[in-house]
């Protein structure tokens, strides 16, 4: 059984539509980054990291940041440390364990600082330890 050339030229293209179909579909639809599992760019203190932002926020796009502080404020999306740092979590549930004037650690993503207020944000922000 002979294949036409026209019929060879109609799968071929059918067969890299497809692939590129897929290929398209997975760069699209890649799974979120899971911030918990990933090594942190910084550790440290809550404050020496606003002192780092201060300097040169761009290095620190979407980082992973681990920062030790005190919880100083909260609202339903989120928690304020050392009246500077602003930590937006994706598990609701681990927010309510926090209360006000308690030192713990967050793990997040940094995703940008407010020079005018001087607000640092995070997101994706997990606790590590309270």
């Amino acid at each position: 059984m002979s294949l036409s050339r026209k019929t060879k030229i109609l799968l071929g293209l059918i067969v890299l539509i497809n692939l590129g179909l897929f290929i398209g579909y997975k760069i699209m639809y890649k799974p979120h980054q899971v911030v918990a599992s990933q090594q942190a760019a910084f550790t440290g203190l809550a404050e020496d990291f606003k002192k780092e932002v201060a300097q040169n926020s761009e290095k620190w796009q979407n980082a992973i940041i681990q920062l030790e502080g005190t919880v100083t404020g909260s609202d339903e999306q989120g928690v304020m440390m050392n009246e500077t740092i602003y930590c937006q979590f994706i598990n609701l549930e681990s927010l309510q364990s926090l209360s006000l004037e308690t030192s713990t650690t967050i793990k997040g993503r940094f995703i940008g600082y407010d020079d005018l207020l001087e607000e640092i944000k995070l997101d994706k922000c997990d606790i590590i330890k309270d």
